[in-house]
């Protein structure tokens, strides 16, 4: 997962990618399609894992294209993605571990 600047790994989004597949901020900007107004400042990736014993309602599949206004940008998306269906009001660390 893309993180932002300042974000701690504890606070991880609800859109993550395939593990070890983030190789530079274009990719996360142009197959990840993260807007800047989403991720202004992008300085790390965190990788987790599913926590023994629990299940994360998810979605998988290709991330779609976005138009990126403010930067004036097509982002082309195509990567895989997975979403997390947890509400925001989750604790995220309850179901995941940070892979060191």
């Amino acid at each position: 997962m893309a993180l932002a600047n300042g974000q701690s790994p504890i606070y991880p989004g609800r859109f993550g990618t395939n593990p070890n597949t983030i190789v530079d901020i274009n990719h996360v900007r142009n197959q990840l399609a993260v807007k800047n107004e989403w991720k202004p400042d992008i300085d790390k990736v965190a990788q987790y894992r599913v926590k023994d014993g629990v299940s994360i309602p998810s979605l998988k599949g290709p991330v779609g294209p976005q138009i990126d206004l403010g930067s004036h940008m097509y982002l082309p998306g195509g990567a895989s993605q997975v979403q997390i269906l947890l509400d925001r009001g989750i604790n995220m660390m309850d179901y995941l571990d940070i892979v060191p």
